[in-house]
């Protein structure tokens, strides 16, 4: 999280990006990049914590917590969207193949594309 009042204009620009979608349409996905220690983690997740409910899923790479594997990544989005959107639950745990370890990435993101259709004109990529 960031000290408080610091970096405001990036929190501000990544809330003003989810809350306003028309300005984007179908680009669902918000992906922070820079190089390392410049607070990118900080701002992604004092944005996070500043949209709230706005948000269905999110996700924060690291390597000090092992979550610099990529699988970890679709497990992580797919048990969040089935705990919050009761549409896509179903077709998520009904799909144990999302969780599986050794699932490639592509498969993945099929699978839970499948899975969100459930929930209408979701667009997640």
């Amino acid at each position: 999280m960031c000290h408080p009042g610091t970096r405001v204009d990036y929190i501000d620009s990544l809330t003003k990006w989810d809350r306003n979608p028309d300005d984007h349409p179908n680009k669902r996905i918000t992906w922070v990049e820079g190089s390392a220690g410049v607070g990118k983690s900080a701002i992604a997740q004092s944005s996070a914590d500043a949209l709230g409910d706005d948000l269905d899923a999110t996700f924060f790479f690291s390597r000090y917590n092992r979550r610099e594997d990529p699988k970890r990544f679709f497990t992580t989005i797919a048990y969040e969207l089935a705990v919050r959107l009761k549409l896509s639950r179903y077709g998520i745990l009904l799909d144990e193949a999302i969780c599986d370890n050794n699932v490639e990435i592509e498969y993945a993101v099929t699978r839970i594309e499948r899975s969100l259709s459930l929930y209408g004109d979701l667009d997640i990529f």
